[in-house]
């Protein structure tokens, strides 16, 4: 269902873009979305190996939280070993386009029964990953996660 959907998206986008921009447009997004899969494929499996391909050198996690630091590449392959959760799933994704060589994309993922080194977590984010285009592939450069329930304020 899921490919269907990506598809009809990837169909819809090609029809609505002017020719002479659309094809690029339409190259990026088929290999965002693919690549956002294989990634979240990569976190279900635990998959370092994979992450580790995956991941621009330069990559980082930034939480929309105060006081909450930045989590370099590394940080972020061995805390994905301190993760458990019995399913996972996201939504739709919103790409932005900065040109030819940077796109954002913007979705939400859900976990059930997120643990992190056997603590209960927030269950739901907004992740915004940014991809650029270097040489042939794309490679996702940062991803920021926010808590899609936000904490209320006790005023």
């Amino acid at each position: 269902m899921r490919t269907l959907t990506t598809t009809l998206v990837l169909l819809l986008l090609a029809a609505l873009l002017p020719a002479c921009n659309a094809r690029w447009k339409v190259d990026a997004a088929a290999d965002i979305i693919q690549y956002e899969k294989r990634w979240t494929e990569a976190l279900q499996d635990k998959n370092t190996v994979a992450l580790d391909r995956m991941l621009a050198r330069d990559f980082r996690l930034v939480f929309v939280e105060p006081g909450s630091p930045a989590v370099s590449r590394e940080e972020y392959i061995a805390n994905t070993q301190r993760m458990t959760f019995d399913s996972l799933e996201t939504g739709n994704i919103n790409l932005r386009y900065a040109g030819r060589n940077v796109v954002t994309a913007r979705m939400p993922m859900t976990f059930t029964n997120l643990r992190f080194d056997d603590n209960p977590i927030g269950d739901e984010y907004i992740l915004t990953d940014t991809w650029v285009k270097r040489g042939p592939r794309w490679e996702p450069v940062q991803r920021i996660s926010e808590d899609a329930k936000p904490a209320q304020s006790s005023n």
